[in-house]
């Protein structure tokens, strides 16, 4: 025996995307419901270094790119909503910095300075982003320009509970995969209660990596190496880009607080894109060796390193070299979403949103009293909080 809950907008994935979507979608009236089959961020969202980039790092890291319009109106939603003046009140979140640092080590070859400099004007006068050279950096031996870019690296678990809250009777958890049948219903399950159908007259997945069971969206999976580090030499406030030859930073590198309290680096960047072919002993190997190499005043010598396999998904055709996009696919009724990264989610609810009104759809309030006592997926953890972790 199952009831009916008939609604406007059935949201299948609880990470970045689908929470800030929930949050867009019911603030404009619609009656949307979110569902999450294990927890919220689970995956790419929580995997995430939490870097906010616009127009201002992306004109570094991808010298000559073009910034979307959509791009930089993003940034400015993102800080009103962290200032509590925004649709969406994030003024909870914890910030790990109001800003980064990019550094490119000192040139074999004068060809990238001269690349860069006609952008580093642009920096100085249009985004008040000194050159500097921060006491960290000092400290670690760091060769070569510093630029600060003052845009805010985010703590995603933070980000993620406090898009949850203001919206927990709409957010709901579902032991199964979600399967939409010929009919357009989705069947709700959890222990020991009866099913609900759930009608609804759009659905958009969100889902990351689980939107590749969409055929007809145009998904690319790409899987990063990162790494993570661990030591009480470590420094816990750098945010930074290393900037190399390629088309993304050779190496990125985050700062966070475990949950004993040890200070862990979170790697990324092109170390993570080329070492997904290399087996775990050889990738911690190269990670010492860059880190040496980059920062050569780090001491390691009581570092412990573990990998973490990360899958993406992107539309085939960017690879990291311009400024991400949402990218919003529609078949029907049923839309897929998402974004290769955390600074277009803004746009990519407004994408939905434009989609739906296109569409035909119009607002109308759902009551959801039938799932007052459902259960509620919890936030994700941190993956270097993982107990099952081999650290090497």
């Amino acid at each position: 025996m199952s009831d009916s809950l008939n609604i406007d907008v059935a949201i299948v994935g609880g990470g970045i995307a689908g929470l800030w979507l929930l949050s867009h979608l019911r603030a404009r009236g619609y009656g949307a419901l979110l569902i999450e089959g294990r927890r919220l961020g689970q995956g790419q969202t929580i995997a995430s270094q939490g870097f906010l980039q616009g127009s201002a790092s992306y004109t570094l890291i991808h010298p000559g790119a073009e910034i979307d319009r959509t791009t930089e109106g993003s940034m400015e939603i993102w800080r009103r909503c962290l200032a509590g003046n925004g649709e969406v009140d994030l003024s909870g979140v914890r910030q790990l910095s109001q800003s980064q640092y990019l550094w490119i080590p000192r040139p074999r070859s004068s060809w990238r300075a001269r690349l860069i400099h006609p952008f580093k004007r642009k920096l100085v006068v249009n985004r008040s982003a000194g050159i500097q050279r921060p006491a960290v950096l000092s400290r670690l031996g760091v060769d070569g320009n510093v630029y600060r870019v003052d845009e805010p690296v985010l703590d995603v678990a933070s980000l993620l509970q406090a898009l949850a809250e203001q919206q927990w009777e709409a957010i709901v958890l579902n032991q199964d995969a979600v399967v939409l049948s010929s009919d357009g219903t989705i069947d709700l399950q959890a222990p020991e209660r009866d099913s609900i159908t759930l009608r609804p007259r759009w659905c958009v997945f969100t889902a990351g990596v689980d939107n590749a069971a969409l055929v007809w969206a145009p998904v690319k999976v790409r899987t990063l190496y990162m790494i993570m580090v661990r030591g009480k030499h470590l420094p816990d406030s750098l945010y930074a880009h290393c900037l190399g030859d390629g088309a993304v930073p050779r190496l990125t590198i985050t700062s966070h607080h475990a949950a004993d309290d040890s200070v862990i680096w979170y790697l990324g960047g092109q170390l993570a894109e080329e070492g997904i072919h290399r087996r775990v002993s050889l990738q911690l190997r190269e990670a010492r060796r860059e880190l040496n190499r980059l920062l050569p005043k780090l001491e390691l010598d009581e570092a412990q390193f573990t990998t973490l396999r990360v899958r993406r998904v992107e539309v085939p055709h960017m690879e990291g070299k311009h400024p991400a996009k949402p990218s919003v696919f529609q078949n029907g009724k049923v839309i897929a979403a998402w974004s290769a990264g955390l600074l277009p989610i803004p746009a990519l609810a407004e994408a939905v949103v434009q989609r739906l009104e296109r569409g035909g759809l119009r607002p109308a309030a759902a009551t959801l009293e039938q799932l007052a006592d459902w259960p509620r997926p919890q936030v994700a953890s941190y993956p270097w909080d993982n107990e099952q972790l081999v650290w090497q």
